[in-house]
């Protein structure tokens, strides 16, 4: 067996120096856990037995030592950093409790990594123990930590540090075998939680009920991340600062929103509520309701005291409060046999419930303020953004890249970040569901369509479902309620979900959205349209990777969109044609755009299914004719935004329309600013690329001879397309909605 390989630049975060500690902690020779370092290549979906560990192969040992001297470096250089800028953090006794417990993983890591070293390299293997980094890392601990045991509030807890009996254990001695840990095998990589990827997994339970993260694991994360954060010798204080101002714009816009359309619902409950003030169905929407007016007094009357709650805070507590209440029992019960008597309190409590779902699902728009406040945040990267990759050239393709690279310049990735916004999320939830809708975001009114001189909304959804397993998922009881509201008053949705309804970590979500429309209370109501943007056959990886054959691709892109059980499934109605003349359309791009070559390269076949997607979307939303466009992905960021953008190239380029500098700023905003208000981080760098290659692909189709504007070209898109929907536009919705007060009160 070959010694694994190890990237170049090694990761020094205080994170990734946990993970290895922790894993080589719990490890025992059963055990499916791996070191971050090792880099060869195993497939995503791959067993979890096949990502054991590698480096007990005796080849391997001698590097796994280095590898902990190196994790036991970066843990001391936190220690010092953290104990120089933030020393006043030790009289904390859950700093204290922290730090104690990162080196209880030290002291285990090390002793494990020990007996296992005996093991594979004999007994005149070194011990870690005995390393200068070990030593150190003691020493550190003793001298600077313990002195601090003379604060009165912190003497017990730092008593009671383990430090002298992890000094006596750096002598030579016989290897004692620890106690078998319980532990979860990991079937996701932390990188991927990291990334903020799979963090629906920290939630959700597989399909036996167990976990797979456990609280031991989780805890461990949380507190090297409360330790790297606590150290900004990165200078990350000011962005942070400006990043908050960014989440309070949007929040103030989404709280005046929902309070202003539903005031006249809110004061009508708060009228009748108080015939039943001790009922505990009015006390459950009383509270999520104070929270939501105390949100709206804190968008006009920011407080400025330390530590004190602030406008994101009250607003999380209405969406936490308003999804437990809309989920109870009380309400399902209520709803099943509604009431008549439209002065009792349930009457103006179950319209009150129905007006904040209808306002929730509709979407709050996008704030101006945000648009033009993350525009100057852009500016003060982009300098640097037009040195790497060059000035503006007129194209939308080039600005968005700017705009990314200006913004990854000056913010980089913030992983760390986002995984300690998830963990203290985490920390503090009543109950342990995945519901993307209301509990983690809110819909945004994003986009206008304006077709058939109508004025279509285009929302970004996140997936409008409640999830307790990996394998079975129900839709959101917000979602619903809206859908029965609406469909009273004769709308339509249109859900344009873009999960992967093949794979298993969201098949089940994917189901669950797509029996709504099977339901005879809600068929006339909803139409989805499930459309796969991922895997391998959207990346045209693995098995997809070796199709060169134009003609082979294309049958399997023909197979792909209509065989049963696979990626796409048009809506179930008796309208929609949408899977006639696919066939047809495949044959006619092929030879207008590749003249009909026989051999295409990858980024050739994902610029063709792209292409294909956005007219299958265009061709749904003809045959349903919606009131409201839902473009839906498990949180309505990395998949959803980037479709909405590419939506909105198409019929400016198809069109020869001009994109104005506010356009462009409000498809900026949109696309990257809401997942940094939202999520912490930056939308994903690959989504990115392939979003913007599909646009300059576009750019140079429209401006070419023979293109997609080719007369010949045309006309057979025609046959497929409608005209009315091919001479659509999307318009950037307005910054402003109007609300109850702007409508009784016009200014």
């Amino acid at each position: 067996m070959a010694p694994t390989k190890t990237i170049k630049s090694e990761d020094v975060s205080m994170v990734s120096a946990i993970e290895t500690l922790a894993s080589i902690a719990d490890l025992e020779l059963a055990s499916t856990l791996q070191d971050p370092l090792m880099t060869v290549q195993i497939p995503r979906e791959a067993p979890v037995m096949v990502r054991t560990v590698r480096w007990l192969h005796q080849k391997n040992a001698e590097r796994m030592l280095a590898i902990m001297r190196d994790k036991l470096h970066v843990v001391l250089n936190y220690f010092r950093h953290f104990y120089a800028s933030e020393k006043e953090r030790f009289a904390r006794k859950e700093t204290v409790e922290g730090v104690r417990t990162i080196m209880m993983i030290v002291d285990e890591a090390s002793e494990n990594l020990d007996r296992y070293s005996k093991l594979f390299l004999g007994v005149q293997a070194a011990s870690i123990k005995e390393s200068k980094e070990f030593l150190d890392l003691c020493t550190f601990y003793e001298t600077k930590i313990s002195p601090i045991a003379v604060h009165r509030k912190v003497a017990t807890s730092i008593s009671a540090l383990p430090i002298s009996d992890i000094l006596a254990k750096a002598g030579v001695r016989v290897p004692r075998w620890s106690r078998q840990v319980e532990y979860a095998p990991l079937s996701v990589e932390l990188e991927d939680i990291q990334r903020d990827i799979d963090y629906e997994l920290l939630l959700i339970r597989k399909s036996d009920g167990s976990r797979f993260f456990t609280p031991k694991f989780i805890r461990s994360m949380r507190l090297a991340c409360d330790i790297e954060q606590a150290v900004d010798w990165q200078g990350r204080g000011q962005i942070e600062t400006e990043i908050d101002a960014l989440k309070r714009m949007q929040v103030a816009t989404e709280v005046n929103y929902l309070l202003g359309n539903c005031y006249p619902a809110v004061d009508a409950f708060f009228h009748a509520a108080h015939r039943a003030v001790d009922h505990p169905m009015v006390l459950d929407l009383y509270a999520p309701c104070i929270a939501l007016m105390v949100a709206a007094v804190q968008a006009i009357h920011r407080t400025e005291a330390p530590r004190a709650k602030g406008i994101g805070d009250y607003f999380d507590d209405f969406r936490t409060l308003f999804s437990l209440f809309v989920n109870s029992p009380e309400l399902k019960r209520l709803m099943t046999y509604p009431p008549t008597n439209e002065r009792s309190w349930e009457y103006a409590l179950l319209k009150l419930t129905e007006s904040l779902s209808s306002k929730i699902v509709d979407g709050a728009p996008m704030s101006l303020e945000l648009v033009s406040a993350f525009k100057g945040l852009i500016n003060q990267g982009m300098s640097q953004a037009v040195i790497d990759i060059g000035p503006p050239d007129g194209t939308i393709s080039h600005m968005l890249n700017l705009n990314y690279a200006a913004l990854r310049q000056l913010i980089g990735t913030r992983g760390n970040v986002t995984l300690v916004r998830m963990l203290q999320q985490l920390e503090r939830r009543r109950s342990v569901f995945f519901e993307p809708l209301v509990d983690e975001a809110l819909p945004i009114h994003v986009f206008t369509l304006s077709w058939h001189e109508k004025l279509i909304p285009v929302v970004r959804l996140p997936s409008p479902t409640r999830q307790e397993r990996i394998d079975a998922a129900v839709p959101s009881e917000v979602f619903q309620i809206a859908l029965r509201r609406h469909g009273r008053e004769s709308g339509r949705f249109l859900v344009i979900n873009l999960q992967d309804r093949t794979g298993w970590k969201e098949g089940a979500r994917c189901q669950a959205i797509e029996e709504l429309q099977r339901k005879d209370v809600m068929n006339k109501t909803i139409s989805v349209f499930t459309m796969c943007c991922d895997g391998d056959f959207y990346q045209q990886d693995e098995a997809y990777e070796s199709i060169s054959s134009a003609q082979r691709f294309k049958e399997t892109l023909l197979d792909h969109l209509t065989a049963p059980n696979r990626g796409v499934l048009f809506p179930r109605t008796p309208d929609v044609k949408a899977d006639i003349g696919i066939k047809e359309l495949i044959d006619v791009l092929h030879k207008a755009l590749y003249s009909g070559r026989n051999v295409l390269t990858k980024e050739q076949r994902c610029e063709f299914i792209d292409l294909v997607y956005v007219f299958l979307m265009l061709r749904v939303i003809e045959e349903t004719h919606p009131e409201i466009i839902f473009i839906s992905s498990k949180d309505g960021l990395d998949t959803a935004l980037p479709a909405c953008a590419t939506l909105f190239a198409f019929l400016k380029l198809f069109n020869r329309r001009s994109s104005s500098e506010e356009e462009i700023d409000w498809l900026s905003g949109m696309l990257l600013g809401l997942p940094l208000v939202e999520r912490d981080r930056l939308i994903f760098a690959d989504r990115v690329s392939r979003m913007t290659s599909f646009i300059r692909f576009l750019e140079r189709e429209t401006q070419e001879e023979g293109g997609l504007i080719d007369t010949e070209t045309v006309d057979a898109i025609m046959k497929y397309l409608p005209q009315e929907i091919a001479l659509s536009a999307m318009l950037p919705a307005s910054g402003h909605q109007p609300t109850y007060f702007d409508r009784r009160y016009p200014i």
